[in-house]
């Protein structure tokens, strides 16, 4: 019994049960922290594990279409084990150093194998292409039946995909239009061109 009386005795009763009382409250507060950072360790952890989780599985679905792609390629392309992973190292450097993804240069790159090209020709106006791509705002398949087109109707002159590309960026930027309008209408009229003699530069 504590004596709640106005004494000096009586204050002093109540200081020791107070003090078990903050003592407790204390030990309750800590131990509540503790449990909030194992709750958020916890959760922390959970995260870290889905993430990785979630990467995996996005890494076997990638693998899974980069080989889809590849073995699509090589049907037409027919190399071999070790001529087709130097062309996938290819294909992954054209597509870095045109900021496309793998999913649009291998469906550029598949539809560029369909028209007889060997891996290394292919290689080469894939890059082209992208570039088009890039600089035009067409998408890749558009990209590359404009160059092809215009390499088709001009093929008798020799001219290579590097060449258009240079031209129609050199004359978009004196013109005033853009490599997309330029593309277009020489996939448009370039074979008639040709047959009424106007040479590539005219």
């Amino acid at each position: 019994k504590i004596n709640l009386g106005t004494s000096a005795k009586s204050i002093e009763g109540l200081s020791q049960p107070l003090g078990r009382i903050t003592g407790k409250a204390d030990e309750f507060t800590k131990s509540m922290e503790a449990a909030n950072a194992r709750v958020l360790a916890f959760g922390a952890s959970v995260a870290v594990i889905n993430g990785v989780s979630q990467g995996f599985r996005n890494l076997v679905a990638t693998t899974i279409e980069v080989e889809k792609s590849l073995a699509n390629i090589n049907s037409i392309l027919k190399q071999n084990a070790a001529q087709i992973n130097n062309f996938k190292k290819e294909i992954f450097d054209v597509a870095r150093n045109t900021e496309q993804t793998f999913q649009a240069t291998a469906e550029a790159a598949l539809e560029l194998s369909r028209q007889g090209l060997s891996a290394t020709e292919v290689t080469k106006r894939l890059n082209d292409s992208l570039v088009l791509a890039r600089i035009s705002g067409l998408n890749a398949a558009d990209a590359v039946a404009g160059l092809t087109a215009a390499i088709n109707a001009f093929n008798s002159t020799g001219i290579t995909s590097s060449e258009v590309l240079n031209k129609i960026s050199a004359a978009a930027a004196s013109a005033a239009v853009s490599d997309r309008d330029l593309i277009e209408a020489l996939k448009r009229s370039g074979s008639v061109a040709v047959t009424t003699g106007v040479q590539f530069e005219e």
